[in-house]
């Protein structure tokens, strides 16, 4: 529905957010929080989020409260699920957008029973979801998400020259991280991994360009989740380096992720949250992308390099999770990538 609401946001006093994503995903929302804020200054903002992920937002100023959804659908679920919308309703938003635009997000947004709700216009999703809405409008295709954010934003009105990241690193997280890296200056934070491990370059390849890095005088320090499949590619990776290192490899919050990157000389790593966590903290990112797309997913900083090649099969990839050749990483070989690189680091170093 497009009904052409253009509220007086000075009158807006309950907003809430809805992104139903991964841990990069809502980290990459956080723009839009201060893009809100500025336009509707006497507004609390709340974030609904997915269960686990709102660590993300975590010291957010421009964020009031978060509200977290669970996960799961299974039955024992329902009547926590129930709880959750009852108070939803309670809160009596004037406002709410949805950035998430998936048949669950688009279903909490309308229960909210807000005057204003503004979700994507999209043609998937069951019948009668653009009634969950009183206003859609498209995200443009092709860009950066975080220049979708500013676009949907700017249809209705909220205007966001320039988007920044955010993301809080404590002085705790600071003192924890400096106490297992000591006081060495020239650290490399490579975080080689992802949830989906078809996005990995192979650690053959990895391993050849830290070793490159380590003769450099720089020193990597790897990190990954505690996921055992993540934890066996560090195994492999770790038994090919010829160079000093240091394996942090599922011992690290994402507090401690954030300072460690912080740190850093730069990041090295595939396209996952912890590279968005990088750019968030201002850190130099070197970022590696096979079967995600660079356009929508990039680094959000200004001092990055993507490393990548095109392949007729690789975007969009259809098989991102079981493709079995994965050749858009596998044909990317170090030496291909070492002369933009070294280009890179003189720039930075």
């Amino acid at each position: 529905m497009t009904d052409g609401i253009t509220p007086d946001f000075r009158e807006v006093r309950r907003v809430l957010v809805v992104k139903l994503r991964h841990l990069g995903d809502v980290l990459l929302t956080t723009p839009v929080y201060r893009a809100i804020k500025k336009a509707c200054p006497n507004a609390e903002i709340t974030a609904c989020v997915f269960k686990g992920t709102e660590e993300m937002l975590g010291h957010n100023p421009n964020v009031k409260h978060c509200m977290t959804v669970p996960k799961s659908r299974a039955f024992e679920q329902i009547r926590q699920q129930g709880k959750f919308l009852a108070n939803l309703r309670r809160a009596q938003f004037d406002l709410v957008i949805d950035f998430t635009g998936s048949d669950r997000a688009a279903i909490l947004t309308g229960l909210t029973g807000a005057r204003l709700r503004w979700g994507p216009a999209r043609k998937k999703g069951f019948l009668g979801k653009k009634l969950c809405y009183t206003r859609t409008v498209p995200f443009p295709r092709n860009v950066h998400v975080v220049e979708q954010q500013k676009s949907f934003l700017h249809a209705f009105g909220i205007e966001d020259e320039k988007p920044e990241l955010f993301f809080f690193v404590s002085g705790e997280n600071r003192r924890a991280v400096e106490k297992l890296v000591g006081s060495e200056m020239d650290l490399v934070h490579v975080h080689p991994v992802s949830r989906i491990m078809k996005k990995c370059w192979p650690a053959p390849f990895m391993a050849a360009f830290l070793n490159s890095l380590g003769r450099r005088g720089l020193k990597p320090v790897l990190t990954a989740s505690p996921d055992p499949i993540e934890l066996n590619f560090i195994k492999e990776l770790v038994s090919l380096l010829e160079v000093p290192h240091l394996n942090l490899s599922g011992k690290l919050s994402l507090g401690e992720l954030g300072a460690l990157s912080e740190g850093s000389r730069f990041f090295v790593g595939v396209d996952s949250a912890p590279m968005h966590i990088a750019a968030a903290v201002g850190t130099p990112v070197i970022g590696i992308f096979g079967p995600s797309s660079e356009t929508l997913w990039a680094p959000w900083c200004e001092r990055k390099l993507v490393l990548s090649r095109e392949l007729p099969c690789r975007l969009p990839c259809k098989n991102k999770r079981s493709c079995p050749h994965i050749e858009c990483l596998r044909a990317m070989t170090p030496e291909m990538v070492m002369p933009q690189v070294n280009r890179f680091l003189s720039t930075i170093l």
